[in-house]
């Protein structure tokens, strides 16, 4: 969003323009240029206070837009925060072969334990859990 911080009076820049074309044909120092010039005075004073509002509001639009940006950034952050700290749903085929494996070689163990006596170092054989 592309905010116009310019000041745009185009009606009292026109006339203002104009003012200063018949100041140019009248003579200085007589009531018409007297008035003139007060005019002129109060062409300018209303065009600034005009660029004071335009500039005023283009500010609050600007401060607008950056606290709307600052509040999409955090909605950013939070969303990426909770993708970070979500857990898969499920367990891998990985993991459940491993521990397939493991419960076999525990049963195989213990059924040939019952028949026969094994050392406890057997059981070395089994693999860890990662």
């Amino acid at each position: 969003m592309t905010i116009n911080t310019q000041i745009d009076t185009p009606e009292y820049d026109a006339a203002i323009t104009r003012i200063f074309e018949k100041m140019t044909d009248t003579e200085p120092g007589t009531k018409e240029f007297a008035a003139l010039v007060s005019q002129l005075a109060a062409l300018t004073k209303v065009r600034e206070i005009e660029g004071n509002l335009q500039l005023k509001e283009a500010d609050a639009q600007n401060k607008q837009h950056e606290s709307n940006l600052s509040c999409e950034l955090k909605l950013a952050d939070i969303h990426l925060k909770e993708k970070e700290f979500e857990k898969p749903d499920r367990v891998s085929k990985d993991t459940l072969a491993i521990i397939a494996a493991n419960l076999a070689g525990i049963a195989l163990v213990l059924s040939y334990e019952r028949m026969n006596v094994i050392a406890s170092k057997a059981f070395g054989a089994v693999m860890k859990l990662r």
